[in-house]
């Protein structure tokens, strides 16, 4: 008769290691010898499920066999389970379905989908005659070894992860992602959790067209205690074709300190060409806003890290999601997804190595993401050095026309008569090197005096007026200016009038002196 063989079983729980201890003349029996394999197995299996997890660590890849419809063929590769055991098949092997699938499991589908899982299995291996007790006269053999081997199975339905970190990523990114999931449009928006007073921060928005064409409407809403980017935000009309989306990006502002504030900043209506609408509030994210945002992400982070262990299930390991179709009375595997891809998603469990990991944390570093928005204008830096004096320039061209001669000199003085007179009978003139070709008017030269208007707290302030007059030129080349009859007088009476409050100026400030 021969023995059934009980491997150590899964741990789903922690507990206490306890080891053998030896010393000379200890009885030993088979108890003392299955501890001190459990011993070290258990250690290792501790190990392998809380440290490197579940999942597939190197090959095991599911593929078709060609000249065989029905079979699926798995390459060698080794796998953890969620117990941490070590699940090895040393060579390919191949497996047909029609023996794991029947016809009637398709009911009235062309297709169905299938889960190809495998697990943990252990078998006892070379048989040997074993001493029974001094009494009996039944004869046993025992098992002299234990083969730890696998079992493939194809599940209908996915099995249960035996733990998810999904929250892990959301935490350390400090992001958070809703959805609302509609008839014609699905809403997707990613917003932080923890976010500093007074600082802007981006929200991300998804809006995806199901099934039809349609016209989507964005409109805003005040938010009490935030403000909304108005540069930034989407109100906008635009159309969708059936499975597109759109992505957006604007920034909102908490304006005082506030702890698990809703925030729905915003409304989609989306318009279907048969008449029909659809209304949707963009998903409601809590947000905290504090002063010192990151102390707190920091001790989220390390209590979710902190949490107690999670219990640990003896469920199959998966490889891979097929399809398999019905061809009369026989099965064909269609399709084989390896990377068990959900929305682009790679849902694929595997175990990384360190010198994997390594690799992808190169990878990426050299990976550059889109450009995010402009950000808001920082404080002038200091001023940098002189730089060195650049090469002389090129300077004005050779032969230029300029001026020649003028009439007057600058800073030259004289009796009013005689400006009055220079204005009236000697005229201004002025000369330049060539002919101006196409002339000069009264809009070319501007003659105004400087005169005196008010005197407010003992400063004299001035204005121009402008002299009315007449250019002309017999030759285009020299030029003169003379005023209007009746502007004499107006200068007189600015000039009187300058002396006047000048000479009154002079007189109250030695007076105040």
């Amino acid at each position: 008769m021969e023995e059934e063989i009980r491997d150590i079983a899964c741990s789903t729980s922690l507990k206490s290691f306890q080891r053998n201890r030896y010393f000379y003349s200890k009885l030993l029996t088979v108890r003392d010898f299955e501890d001190e394999q459990r011993y070290f197995i258990e250690k290792q299996r501790l190990i392998n499920r809380l440290i490197h997890g579940e999942g597939v660590v190197c090959g095991l890849k599911v593929e078709k066999v060609e000249n065989k419809e029905s079979f699926i063929r798995i390459t060698s590769g080794v796998a953890l389970d969620c117990c941490g055991r070590e699940i090895v098949v040393p060579e390919p092997v191949e497996i047909d379905l029609s023996k794991k699938i029947s016809l009637e499991e398709f009911g009235d589908e062309e297709t169905i989908t299938r889960w190809v899982t495998i697990r943990y299995s252990a078998c006892g291996k070379e048989p040997v005659p074993a001493y029974s007790a001094e009494f009996s006269c039944e004869e046993t053999c025992c098992y002299s070894r234990i083969m730890e081997g696998y079992e493939i199975d194809i599940l209908k339905e996915k099995p249960e992860e035996c733990m998810s970190n999904s929250e892990l990523c959301s935490i350390w990114a400090n992001f958070v992602t809703k959805l609302t999931e509609g008839n014609y449009v699905d809403l997707e928006k990613k917003a932080p959790k923890w976010v500093k007073v007074g600082e802007y921060f981006n929200v991300y928005l998804i809006i995806k067209a199901k099934f039809r064409d349609m016209e989507v409407t964005i409109k805003s809403c005040d938010i009490k205690g935030f403000e909304i980017d108005k540069d930034t935000f989407p109100d906008d009309n635009f159309y969708l074709k059936a499975g597109e989306k759109k992505k957006f990006t604007y920034r909102i502002k908490a304006l005082n300190f506030m702890e698990n504030k809703e925030l729905i900043e915003g409304q989609v209506i989306a318009k279907i060409k048969d008449g029909s609408e659809e209304k949707h509030d963009f998903p409601s994210i809590t947000i905290n806003a504090l002063y010192e945002p990151k102390k707190q992400r920091y001790e989220e982070f390390i209590n979710f890290y902190q949490k107690a262990c999670s219990a640990f299930r003896d469920v199959p390991v998966i490889l891979a999601r097929i399809e398999v179709a019905k061809e009369n009375t026989s099965i064909k595997v269609s399709k084989i997804d390896n990377a068990i891809l959900d929305e682009k998603k790679f849902n694929k469990k595997l175990v990384y190595s360190i010198p994997m990991l390594y690799e992808l944390i190169k990878c990426v570093e050299k990976q550059e993401g889109p450009q995010g928005p402009k950000g808001d204008k920082g404080d002038r830096g200091p001023r940098g050095p002189k730089g060195e004096q650049g090469p002389p320039g090129p300077g004005l061209e050779e032969d230029l026309t300029h001026i020649r001669k003028i009439s007057w000199k600058h800073g030259m003085k004289m009796g009013l008569d005689e400006f009055i007179t220079g204005l009236t009978q000697r005229k201004l003139w002025i000369q330049f090197s060539r002919n101006i070709k196409r002339g000069l008017d009264e809009n070319t030269f501007l003659v105004a005096i400087k005169v005196p208007v008010t005197q407010k707290s003992r400063i004299l302030t001035y204005q121009f007026e402008y002299l009315k007059g007449i250019i002309k030129s017999s030759d285009n080349k020299t030029f003169s200016f003379s005023i209007n009859n009746g502007e004499e007088e107006k200068v007189k009476e600015y000039i009187w009038n300058f002396f006047g409050l000048l000479e009154e100026y002079e007189q109250e400030k030695k007076f105040k002196c």
